[in-house]
């Protein structure tokens, strides 16, 4: 099914930026770790509820949806984190400033 497969590519597709972020963070060592592992547990309770909903309604394609939901609320949550602890030097000054 040509759905089907479009499911499995966007959820794959979001899985995979996922990935980059993640070894994004790994590369930074201890610190980059502590702020994935708490994305992942912050998120974590919103996933499984997500999968277990979707799963339990609409089986395959439930599934599908939820993989790339599940991803989607990962990078997003890892992108705001990410911002917000990786921000440029003096980006905390000129916010002060433009204010």
């Amino acid at each position: 099914s040509l759905r089907m497969m479009a499911l499995a590519a966007l959820g794959i597709g979001v899985h995979a930026v996922f990935h980059l972020y993640f070894f994004a963070l790994s590369m930074d060592g201890v610190r980059g770790a502590r702020i994935l592992v708490g994305c992942l547990a912050g998120a974590l309770p919103a996933a499984l509820a997500c999968q277990a909903l979707l799963i339990a309604r609409w089986g395959l394609v439930g599934a599908l949806v939820a993989f790339a939901l599940t991803n989607l609320l990962l990078v997003g949550v890892v992108a705001i984190a990410a911002a917000r602890n990786y921000r440029p030097a003096g980006s905390r000054d000129r916010a002060g400033v433009a204010s």
